[in-house]
């Protein structure tokens, strides 16, 4: 037996001595393996010895050999860069759902990912989600003896929580990742800790409302206090619902909030009721319904008292032009009580539309917008202070 030939004898010493040579020489370089066994006629040329026959096959094996041992070190690798399951799942295993809130966003940017998470989370406190839209603008114009211009518009949405800062301070970003160029976030939140945030926030509240409800003194303080109470009571509510989905339940009492209204109703009817004074009937419905949803009375003045008189005056015209009806209108709303100016808006447009009729339609309701809302927010908060719009957050609230 020849000295090659002693490698059938010495199999493990052999394959140790060259798995180096497999990882850092022929197989680094990409040389081929040479996995094809020659056992033909040609191995065994008489020109050839009959060891450097037997060499050729039992070398092309023990690269065989080699090779299954390393395919085991490149799987082990590749199961260490193994992608996060939970952006398919929905599931984290360190924040098990009995005690945690998680959610899943996604988006070509990690904020708006960001985003869509706090969103997935507050669904499951009903918390109001604001869908915030860009839109761009691409203007495309052709000549001719008449041109033409095209606008092309390009809308972009994501979504973007609102709502107190308990809720935002509570939910955490705690794993980002990136898959194919889209960006995604966990976030969670946990009921634990929210539940005992909640909790002081509502002892809290309740402190307040029944040191409001205990007011006594002028009109224009009880006003005030009235409309922080109501406001108070309605956010309690809010709190209730919440607390109950950590596990917390919170009797509320509608009866309270009903008479606490009807109270601050009676009373700015009483101290500060409402006259309209106007050129213009449709003018004045509009301020009507618009101060009555704000909370505020439009009445007739007792005898004894001194309303507020709301003097609105409109302009408003329209006259053909270049092929167009082009509405103008000119506004002021003024909100006086003792010679005191309370409120006061001015404001004038220029409104071009193909129908006459469709012209003064948009003319009004810019009116409405520009100047009948503005100008009441500005006389609730001279009345019941800066959280005025209690009316309008009770009805959002509920639903």
């Amino acid at each position: 037996m020849t000295k090659r030939a002693s490698w059938w004898l010495h199999p493990t010493r052999c394959l140790f001595r060259n798995a180096g040579q497999l990882a850092c020489g022929r197989f680094a370089s990409g040389e081929p393996l040479g996995l094809r066994l020659n056992v033909g006629p040609e191995a065994y040329s008489s020109t050839l010895p009959t060891d450097k026959a037997v060499l050729s096959v039992s070398e092309q094996v023990f690269r065989l050999v080699r090779l299954f041992l390393v395919l085991p070190l490149l799987s082990c690798v590749s199961a260490g860069t193994q992608l996060p399951a939970w952006p398919d799942t929905g599931v984290h295993s360190s924040y098990p759902t009995a005690r945690y809130v998680v959610g899943v966003g996604w988006g070509d940017t990690m904020d708006v990912a960001d985003d869509r998470a706090r969103g997935e989370v507050a669904k499951f406190f009903r918390a109001k989600v604001v869908t915030v839209t860009r839109e761009e603008e691409h203007y495309m114009v052709s000549g001719g003896p008449q041109g033409r211009e095209e606008r092309l518009f390009e809308s972009i949405t994501h979504a973007r929580t609102r709502g107190d800062a308990v809720f935002n301070d509570s939910v955490v970003m705690v794993e980002r990742t990136v898959r194919e160029g889209t960006h995604y976030t966990l976030a969670v939140l946990d009921m634990q800790a929210m539940r005992q945030r909640l909790e002081r926030d509502l002892a809290e509240m309740e402190t307040e409302i029944a040191e409001r409800l205990d007011t006594k003194g002028a009109p224009a303080l009880l006003v005030r206090s009235l409309a922080r109470a109501l406001y108070l009571l309605h956010q309690k509510r809010n709190l209730a619902h919440r607390l109950q989905l950590v596990g917390r339940k919170v009797p509320i009492d509608p009866e309270t909030i009903s008479q606490v209204s009807k109270t601050l109703h009676q009373t700015l009817a009483a101290a500060f009721p409402i006259a309209i004074e106007s050129n213009d009937e449709e003018l004045a419905k509009q301020l009507s319904s618009t101060l009555t949803k704000a909370s505020l009375v439009v009445a007739p003045a007792a005898p004894d008292s001194e309303p507020i008189i709301v003097i609105a005056k409109l302009e408003l015209s329209v006259a053909p032009a270049d092929g167009l009806h082009r509405a103008h209108y000119q506004v002021h709303l003024q909100a006086v009580q003792r010679e005191v100016v309370l409120a006061q808006v001015r404001d004038e447009e220029r409104i071009a539309h193909p129908d006459s009729t469709l012209a003064a339609a948009k003319a009004r309701i810019e009116v409405e917008q520009r100047a009948v809302r503005p100008f009441v927010k500005d006389l609730s908060n001279a009345l019941l202070g800066d959280f005025a719009a209690t009316a309008d957050e009770a009805g959002d609230s509920s639903q």
